[in-house]
């Protein structure tokens, strides 16, 4: 096989079982996981990232994947396609932290280096928000490729059933986008984060109550925000080149 091109296994899940079918593709190593859509497509258009959804089986927690990871971090994992289920398409996000609610010890991966997989998986984190004022309030910080979740722990208990009845209950922002980020720092035990908010910005502060558990959301965050700035330059670059 040409050194430049990998070789990706793809379960695709059908409603029956028994027509499940395992396809394999060569791809080169700088594509992404869009990439493997792209090419499913041009054998079944019906197979698209509108109507199926991509997923890593690591361990049989499902994961869902970012479609802008680089596949090379895929090769020799588990990697499955699925029709999407009303739940996925009505809010993706808050469905998997339900679905994957048992991920509550997550890796030790504090003084180890991230790889997208681990950067990407859902994970919590039992903190304490302080307001403005001082007031200390328990929360749960949810994180996921995209989102950072603020959630109070009745939230957290009854996640499922507020997205299926659309309730508005709750903190004043449950979710916000790690692109609205624009500082993250950290003092001992202490967490920062700054976001975008409206026309202004908002300074969120939260006792993580141990500094190791600081470094850990402060290193899954900043390897995210990294991976987004990389991503945003080289489709720019990508499309001068067009």
């Amino acid at each position: 096989m040409n050194p430049n091109m990998i070789l990706i296994e793809v379960l695709i899940i059908d409603q029956k079982p028994e027509k499940n079918v395992t396809t394999k593709m060569q791809l080169e190593k700088n594509s992404i996981v869009q990439d493997i859509f792209t090419q499913i497509s041009k054998k079944n258009n019906q197979i698209n990232q509108i109507n199926y959804i991509i997923q890593l089986n690591d361990d049989d927690t499902l994961i869902d994947l970012d479609l802008r990871m680089p596949v090379v971090q895929l090769q020799n994992k588990k990697i499955q396609i699925k029709q999407k289920t009303w739940a996925d398409q009505a809010e993706q996000q808050f469905v998997n932290s339900q679905r994957r609610d048992t991920i509550t010890k997550h890796d030790d991966h504090a003084d180890a280096p991230l790889n997208h997989i681990q950067a990407f998986k859902y994970e919590k984190f039992t903190v304490v928000k302080i307001n403005e004022r001082g007031k200390r309030q328990d929360r749960i910080l949810g994180i996921d490729q995209f989102r950072i979740y603020n959630m109070n722990k009745k939230e957290n208990l009854g996640l499922f059933e507020r997205i299926l009845n659309n309730k508005n209950s709750g903190t004043k922002f449950p979710q916000r986008l790690i692109e609205d980020i624009v500082d993250i720092r950290i003092a001992h035990q202490f967490l920062y984060i700054t976001f975008k908010q409206e026309n202004d910005y908002k300074e969120l502060k939260f006792d993580t109550l141990d500094s190791k558990i600081a470094q850990k959301i402060f290193k899954k965050i900043n390897f995210i925000r990294d991976f987004q700035i990389a991503t945003q330059k080289y489709r720019a670059s990508s499309q001068k080149q067009d």
